[in-house]
């Protein structure tokens, strides 16, 4: 364990410093992810918490990161964070006030500390659960295909006037992907999204999931998916709940 060799004060804000203590900056171990830019680089405790603190790159990461950081206890209970904070150095490693001008642009490593309330006693009985969700992409020059044929051949669009549990269907539009609805639906109560829908078609049924939608005014767009690509030339009818509206 390592003891606290500076404080962050007038990092964000010189009227108004932060007073929060970190730890130096120790040697970055990597992470085991799928980008590995995210690196562990000092454990200690200040003030009788536990801090962890984790260093990246700053203004090179492609793609966005979510890493988030908890305790496990000897009974397998997990143990969040109390807070963390950020703060970004320079290439000279001095920590960089970002309420000067052009202070971003002199950012290199940009560092996240995490702090806990663990007993201090026991720190070895303690465990640490890391997490992570990377959204990336495919860096340098790329371009993409698209069939550009006329898709509407592939749906189907039904007016009718069913009424479903106070709500009336006016339109439904069914597509490979899955069923939208449109129609108004009671002042008080619309819930349109709680309703079960599922397929008839030539070969049986195909149950679908809610996939979102919105009311206003007393009226309703809702939608519902499915799991894979259906062939809509195939669908005899649709049932809403218990109801069912053939396609004519």
């Amino acid at each position: 364990m390592t003891s606290p060799q500076h404080i962050l004060s007038s990092t964000w804000n010189e009227e108004e410093p932060l007073k929060l203590w970190a730890l130096p900056f120790g040697n970055p171990i990597k992470l085991n992810d799928e980008r590995e830019d995210i690196k562990l680089c000092n454990i200690g405790i200040i003030d009788g918490k536990l801090h962890l603190q984790t260093v990246s790159p700053f203004n090179e990461e492609f793609g966005s990161k979510y890493h988030s950081f908890d305790m496990v206890d000897q009974q397998g209970n997990k143990i969040e964070d109390d807070y963390s904070f950020s703060f970004i150095r320079d290439a000279s490693g001095n920590i960089v006030n970002l309420s000067q001008a052009n202070a971003l642009n002199t950012g290199v490593y940009r560092h996240k500390e995490y702090v806990f309330s663990v007993d201090t006693d026991k720190l070895s009985s303690y465990k640490i659960l890391y997490s992570f969700d990377v959204i990336s992409g495919i860096e340098g020059n790329w371009w993409i295909s698209a069939n550009l044929s006329d898709s509407t051949k592939q749906m189907r669009s039904l007016i009718c006037s069913d009424e479903i549990e106070g709500h009336i269907f006016k339109n439904l539009l069914i597509s490979p992907l899955g069923i939208e609805a449109h129609g108004s639906c009671p002042k008080e109560n619309c819930i349109a999204d709680e309703m079960k829908l599922s397929l008839e078609t030539s070969s049986g049924y195909i149950s679908t999931l809610f996939g979102g939608g919105s009311w206003e005014n007393q009226e309703f767009h809702a939608h519902w998916n499915v799991e894979k690509p259906i062939n809509v030339d195939e669908i005899i009818a649709i049932h809403i709940n218990e109801h069912r509206i053939p396609l004519r």
